[in-house]
């Protein structure tokens, strides 16, 4: 079989425009793994498909989301509504999990609705989180505004005092931006190794955004600026297979973390940390459960 330049340009670009979904509405589903045992999710926000449990009270909400058109910036209605059901399910950890602190993939340009989506807001500890409640239909018209970026994390540091911080590495997430604009702009070469390269790239950077949770997360705990170690990082559900993969070995490949390369594997340091780890999924992507469940145990083996 021929793979042609064109294929090949497909499926990169389909898999990993940091994510460019254009979903269908969901669809009924009924998998052994599809609720967390003594989860209060409400339903119609969201689901658990993976769970890790730690050793501690330390926790990381894993939200896998669709992100606007990376080609035309903008929305569909199925992305508004996944966007909608992300605000929802925050809403929910910031209120009954005591969640604190909200880590994001990519990156906040300036935003001048949102002025506090720094690194620099007031501490959190011995305070009170406040939370402005916002209806689905004016949380709807927020999210539908293409006039500038907006998105369910963004909505939520505007109208909370929940601490942001970046995760990313710079050099890294441009480096994979970069990538992808080329293929864009100029179709790859009949060979393979244009979509390897792009697996690689996008390895280091799912091993880095999860080797850097625990240190961002008992940072921000430890000089008393949120009042518990816990964190929502959200990421785009392309990353989701790959990242349940890691989560569920508790390996992470040796290349990507910079260790000997003697070594295929080193300890992914969440596990080594005792993190809880709770991976969901918004309502409104429940139809590509599939694309998930070959990574998801079922609920007898988490």
């Amino acid at each position: 079989m021929t793979i042609t330049a064109s294929t090949i340009f497909s499926i990169c670009i389909t898999i990993f425009l940091l994510i460019s979904f254009t979903v269908s509405p969901a669809v009924s589903f009924n998998q052994p793994w599809q609720e967390l045992r003594n989860s209060s999710l409400p339903e119609q926000y969201g689901k658990v498909v993976y769970t890790r449990e730690g050793t501690g009270s330390k926790h990381v909400y894993i939200i896998l989301q669709a992100h606007r058109s990376s080609v035309s910036g903008l929305n569909n209605r199925v992305t508004i509504q996944a966007q909608s059901d992300i605000y929802r399910i925050e809403e929910w950890l910031v209120r009954h999990k005591n969640v604190q602190l909200l880590l994001p993939e990519g990156f906040f340009r300036n935003n001048p609705k949102a002025k506090k989506t720094s690194a620099d807001q007031a501490s959190l500890s011995g305070n009170e989180i406040r939370l402005k409640f916002m209806d689905d239909e004016t949380l709807r018209r927020e999210l539908s505004d293409s006039t500038e970026f907006v998105n369910a994390d963004r909505l939520l540091c505007q109208y909370s005092n929940i601490r942001l911080r970046q995760i990313e590495d710079r050099e890294l997430y441009f480096e994979v931006h970069n990538y992808l604009s080329n293929l864009k702009n100029e179709p790859p070469d009949e060979t393979p190794s244009v979509g390897a390269h792009l697996f690689y790239l996008q390895g280091r950077r799912n091993a880095h955004l999860l080797q850097k949770l625990p240190e961002i997360i008992e940072g921000e705990y430890r000089t008393g600026r949120i009042s518990s170690a816990k964190a929502i990082f959200t990421i785009g559900l392309a990353h989701g297979p790959e990242i349940i993969r890691i989560l569920d070995r508790e390996q992470i490949a040796a290349n990507f973390i910079g260790e000997d390369n003697s070594r295929k594997e080193g300890p992914l340091k969440l596990a080594e940390s005792g993190y809880h780890v709770t991976v969901i999924i918004p309502a409104a992507l429940l139809n590509k459960l599939d694309y998930l469940a070959e990574s998801i145990p079922t609920a007898g083996d988490a």
